[in-house]
């Protein structure tokens, strides 16, 4: 929205909002409404803001130049607005709209309430034409969209505040002049953009080349000029010919300068272009945001929206299922956050209680561990002792056939030859059914007594599962409540750590200041004595102190002694209860161990029992299944041993490819190991054929002035060649240096090659063998 102002003292008919905005809008300078509208600013000087000013180029395009002046009238009048109203410029839109033939689309004040970069965009749509009268109908244009900015009274949405920042609403509407200026550059193709960049780096490194080989002839046409200027004294030969030197080096040196000058015109000219392209580039990529950005910012919008939405939604179901209380839905995030803080606050104090219950039922369930062993040696006895009458009764029932079978014979078989006593006989069948009946009884009271641990039995079963259960619910709150506990210990470890180093910087900081105490008392001392005459009484005082600091000096000693003596105590100490606690862990371990074991074995003996009565009630069933498992065995097995042959067969071919790799790479690693070899021995020759070489030169300038020339021709051409020296010295060590960097390159890439074979080897041949157990 545009900034309402106090009111202004003014006849003209123009609203408040359009009189701050000429006045103050982008912190343009004002200007008169006279000058306006003759059309001519009153200071030329000021017309145009210091940011919208261009520097000059070295080089400059004709037709650029023409464009720019056919825009120079736009420039002039873009930063200020005209003194109209906002129903001359709709009367003169409409006027100019029936001369035009294109329509300017303007956006609606919601979109532009919506999107703070669409000043710029309106800009960029609304100016197409360089002409003054366009360029009039294009800022009218921009002041009624600007004018739309202002929100309605009568609507019933809420005002959305935005900030004016002038430096921002500068910068727009410099990127729109930037964007209609970029427009009429010409945008190539790919293939004609990469040949004008392959171009420009030749460009660039001919004017790289030129500029160091000007450099060289410019000291060889300063050598030559010395050489000229000292050769005065010499015969008219010399002379003639080192002034030809001279003139021919000034030669060059203007030669090359004004290729380099050529060059350094075209590279100028081919960045332009480049650059030209750019712009126009990104001129079409903001033409195309601009048509996308107003959707995608919707989309956005709507999508954030509806995940807030969603999530308040989730927030509010949580909240009512777990919470009985919970009835207002009219909350917000932060609200719906904060109460769920307060019930996760709840449930740890939940968490805390089920610890305790935890606790609680870990002990019954050992309790009732040790009654469910005392019931299974119970039952174990019952069924010994069932066992042993049924064998009695077994024994009891076939002595009864027997009898019976005697007694069912016919009286001629079983009587004896002499004289019987059958009142014996009637005895015998006596006890022998009153055994029966008290056989019976036992036998009757041994299964009631197996039906009623049975059911004890099974109702410690299910008190067992119940237990688990239990068990398994607090061992998972009491995992959740371990895992808050670490963190929070974690927590109190670091804020120990803290303290500890925030009471060491405490310590250091009382011994400095204990130090500066003291270093001022004697600088204070010690001035007091210089400014002072010698006296016995300052000697007493200075003493004193000397005496006083030695005597606090072995204080802290014997306190530091004593702390020593303190701390190896409690390390002694530490060391005995640390050993001491590891010999019981020890032994823990071991009585856990043991116990586990035993407990291993009855389980094992258990599961062994269950299996047997399983596999004695379901014998004919299991007949078939066993039958069709070692069908199933022994298919398995052929299968295996067919597997294990051809895994031998590929682990021989692999441990002969592997045989082959390792002579391979033996026979590399003595290649390399020869090159490496020679490629030492070649660069120790070619250093001392260099050493030779330059100490050949060195003799052949140490020479060269006891020949023909004089002792300062000598000195100036040794000079002049040990400069040359220098370059060739400085470019062979750059040559090596690349040389050696381009080796490590190399040997790194080596490296990687065979690290990356030897890890695909590794994965490829490891495996895991299992034989099948029957």
């Amino acid at each position: 929205m545009i900034p309402i102002m106090p009111m202004q003292t003014s006849d003209d008919d123009r609203p408040m909002g359009l009189k701050f905005t000429r006045t103050n809008f982008f912190n343009f300078p004002k200007r008169d409404n006279e000058s306006l509208l003759n059309g001519t600013p009153s200071n030329p000087q000021r017309s145009t803001p210091p940011l919208m000013t261009r520097k000059e180029e070295p080089y400059h395009n004709p037709s650029r130049d023409s464009d720019m002046s056919s825009t120079s009238s736009y420039q002039a009048l873009s930063p200020t607005l005209p003194a109209r109203s906002p129903f001359r410029i709709r009367d003169s839109q409409l006027a100019m709209a029936n001369k035009t033939m294109g329509s300017h689309d303007v956006k609606s004040s919601s979109s532009l309430l919506d999107e703070p970069p669409s000043i710029y965009s309106s800009v960029s749509s609304s100016s197409s034409t360089t002409s003054s009268a366009t360029t009039d109908d294009d800022l009218a244009q921009e002041l009624e969209s600007m004018w739309k900015l202002k929100t309605n009274v009568q609507s019933k949405k809420e005002p959305i505040k935005q900030d004016i920042n002038s430096e921002e609403m500068l910068m727009q509407l410099l990127i729109s002049h930037a964007m209609i200026d970029a427009r009429e550059y010409k945008v190539l193709t790919f293939e004609e953009f990469e040949t004008l960049k392959q171009h420009h780096a030749r460009l660039k490194s001919r004017v790289k080349n030129s500029t160091s080989k000007l450099e060289l002839d410019k000291k060889i046409q300063e050598t030559s000029h010395s050489l000229s200027n000292l050769s005065s004294n010499k015969n008219r030969e010399s002379v003639a010919i080192l002034l030809d030197e001279a003139i021919e080096a000034d030669r060059k040196v203007k030669i090359l300068s004004q290729r380099l000058h050529e060059l350094k015109a075209d590279e100028i000219d081919s960045q332009y272009q480049i650059l030209q392209h750019t712009a126009g580039v990104l001129c079409l990529g903001l033409q195309k945001l601009e048509t996308e950005t107003p959707t995608q910012f919707d989309q956005d919008k709507t999508k954030i929206r509806t995940e807030l939405q969603s999530i308040t939604n989730t927030l509010n179901k949580i909240l009512k299922r777990y919470d009985l209380n919970f009835n207002n839905s009219t909350l917000s995030s932060t609200e719906l956050l904060t109460h769920l803080e307060r019930q996760l606050e709840a449930y740890k104090s939940q968490s805390k209680q089920f610890e305790t219950k935890l606790s609680s039922v870990e002990e019954r369930y050992r309790l009732e561990s040790m009654s469910e062993k005392k019931l299974e040696v119970q039952l174990r006895a019952a069924q010994s002792k069932n066992q042993a009458a049924e064998t009695k009764y077994s024994a009891l029932q076939k002595e009864m056939n027997q009898l019976l079978s005697k007694v069912n014979k016919p009286a001629v078989d079983w009587l004896p030859e002499d004289d019987f006593d059958f009142s014996d006989d009637t005895n015998i069948k006596v006890e022998h059914h009153r055994q029966q009946q008290q056989l019976e009884t036992d036998l009757s009271t041994a299964n009631q007594n197996q039906q009623r641990v049975e059911r004890e039995l099974e109702m410690g079963y299910v008190e067992i599962a119940k237990l688990k259960a239990t068990v398994s619910e607090m061992e998972l709150a009491s995992s959740k409540i371990q895992s808050q506990s670490a963190v929070f210990q974690s927590r109190e470890t670091e804020l120990k750590k803290e303290m500890e180093q925030y009471r060491d910087q405490v310590f250091q900081l009382r011994s400095q200041k204990e130090k500066w105490e003291r270093t001022a008392k004697r600088q204070t001392m010690m001035q007091q004595m210089d400014n002072t005459a010698p006296s016995s009484s300052l000697k007493e005082q200075y003493e004193q102190q000397l005496e006083e600091q030695e005597q606090e000096y072995q204080a802290q000693l014997k306190e530091q002694a004593a702390f020593l003596d303190k701390t190896t105590r409690q390390c002694e100490k530490l060391k005995e209860e640390h050993e001491k606690l590891s010999a019981t862990c020890q032994d823990l371990e071991l009585l856990i161990r043991d116990k586990t074991r035993a407990l291993d074995a009855r389980d094992i003996q258990l599961s062994k029992l269950e299996s047997e009565l399983r596999q004695h009630r379901s014998a004919p069933n299991q007949s078939g299944q066993h039958g069709a498992l070692q069908q199933l065995q022994v298919q398995f097995s052929e299968k295996e041993a067919a597997w294990i042959e051809q895994s031998n067969i590929m682990e021989a071919d692999f441990e002969g490819i592997l045989k082959e790799f390792d002579r391979l790479t033996g026979t590399a690693m003595e290649f390399e190991t020869d090159r490496r070899n020679y490629e030492k021995r070649i660069e120790k020759l070619t250093k001392e054929v260099k050493v030779l070489e330059s100490n050949l030169a060195e003799e052949k300038t140490k020479n060269l002035g006891y020949e023909a020339d004089t002792p300062t021709t000598a000195s100036l051409r040794k000079e002049f060649r040990r400069m040359i020296n220098d370059m060739k010295a400085d470019h062979q060590r750059t040559l090596e240096r690349e040389g050696e960097e381009k080796k490590k390159l190399e040997k790194q890439l080596k490296d990687l090659k065979h690290e990356r074979e030897m890890s695909r080897y590794e994965r490829t041949n490891k495996g895991v063998q299992t034989l099948f157990t029957p």
